[in-house]
């Protein structure tokens, strides 16, 4: 209990180390929809954000439903994220955080003999948090011109898993993405000659995409290459989908003349694909390795496909390390402890560089009782470089989770 304590404590003098918590995030999320979300679970960030071939109970994985499957009792998981970004230009630095909401899922078990599970929870889906500031001067006057953004998408998943067969296991989501993207563009003068401008641009936009997923557990064990089943293979596929969405577009020229134009239009997010690898070493640790792709070269935005997107590949391992099963041992040896690291060749390319990420990740799970646990993940890494006037990104994440499972609903066993 004592480590419990100690890593909140950590965790809350996180947040209040610097005083603009929840006042900032990337300038990278100006493209697009913004940032998109990357969130398994805390478990998963603690492993180089793998997972996706993970059949175990205890936990809601939100990239693949059917790994929904073995959740023996009705389970729920809140999480919350700290983000910090210390920034550098080339010549300049800055440091910004934030704290988010980060899911809230509940997962039913319908009938064990089949292993139908449903859950339902909102997440985000894509963050948009920047605040971009650029002192110019063009002959006798000097301006600041201001780029600005906020809101992203949230997802409302509905999930269900089967098992049709002993070892392969099913499912499927859909989504509903909802959410609006602002953003705003200002010119501000020093002189009263000349007057100052604003432009804001608010899009409303939602629709239904759908995920298909699968894990076959024990595929050395079905081929002949291990007695026991330690190795399982997962895949998933996003179909992607068209957002109705509608533009809002009011200019301020300060003079009480506003202007505003309306147009509708849809946002099409595009497909990607993962495939997972979870392999259990012994009873006590668990290895994992995930590649995921997103299609983003066909994103569109009212028809328009942004130049500064392109196609993303992300690339993951991670570990899980247990000390212990046995329910009489000492609290410590309950505690479980993950490793990662992961590689993300993100979907944005500005000025002809592309920029990727690179990441190392650590977690722990503590028990809080038989029913309920504590997750904890950490990631740090770069993304981005200071060359052809960039931005490096030093990154830190944190993310908390509480889980907790009861019989709310008990389903039928076979006769």
């Amino acid at each position: 209990m004592k480590q419990i304590i100690f890593s909140l404590a950590v965790f809350l003098a996180l947040c209040h180390a610097q005083p603009l918590f929840a006042s900032g995030g990337s300038p990278y999320s100006r493209y697009g929809i913004g940032e998109p979300t990357s969130f398994m679970s805390t478990r998963s960030e603690g492993m180089g954000e793998t997972g996706l071939a993970l059949v175990t109970d205890g936990y809601i994985n939100l990239f693949n439903p059917a790994a929904l499957a073995h959740i023996g009792r009705t389970r729920m998981a809140v999480d919350f994220q700290y983000n910090g970004y210390a920034m550098n230009d080339g010549t300049q630095n800055t440091f910004l955080s934030s704290g988010n909401f980060k899911n809230f899922t509940i997962a039913f078990p319908v009938y064990h003999p089949s292993n139908i599970t449903f859950s339902i929870g909102l997440s985000p889906f894509s963050k948009i948090a920047y605040s971009i500031v650029d002192q110019k001067t063009s002959g006798s006057y000097s301006y600041s011109e201001g780029y600005d953004g906020s809101g992203g998408l949230t997802d409302a998943q509905f999930s269900l898993s089967v098992s049709p067969v002993n070892n392969l296991f099913l499912g499927a989501a859909t989504h509903y993405i909802f959410g609006t993207l602002r953003s705003r563009h200002t010119l501000e003068f020093t002189s009263n000659s000349y007057y100052s401008t604003e432009t804001d641009r608010a899009i409303n936009a939602d629709g239904f995409a759908f995920t298909l997923g699968g894990i076959y557990t024990g595929i050395d064990k079905a081929f002949g290459f291990s007695e026991k089943k330690n190795l399982n293979l997962g895949f998933t596929f996003f179909t992607g989908g068209s957002l109705t969405a509608d533009d809002l577009t009011t200019e301020n020229y300060i003079t009480q003349k506003d202007t505003s134009a309306n147009a509708s239009g849809t946002i099409k997010i595009p497909f990607g694909v993962g495939f997972g690898a979870a392999y259990l070493l012994d009873e006590r640790i668990i290895l994992t390795g995930d590649v995921q792709y997103n299609d983003w070269s066909n994103y569109t935005e009212f028809g328009t496909h942004p130049a500064q997107l392109k196609n993303s590949t992300r690339l993951g391992v991670g570990a899980e390390f247990m000390r212990t099963h046995n329910a009489a041992s000492p609290y410590f040896d309950d505690i479980t402890y993950r490793v990662g690291a992961y590689m993300n060749a993100s979907q944005l390319e500005i000025n002809g560089t592309a920029i990727n990420e690179y990441f190392v990740t650590v977690g722990m799970s503590y028990p809080i009782s038989y029913a309920a646990k504590l997750d904890i993940g950490l990631e740090y890494g770069i993304r981005g470089t200071t060359a052809d006037g960039l931005l490096r990104e030093n990154i830190i994440r944190m993310t908390v989770s509480f889980s907790a499972s009861a019989l709310m609903f008990i389903p039928p066993e076979t006769e």
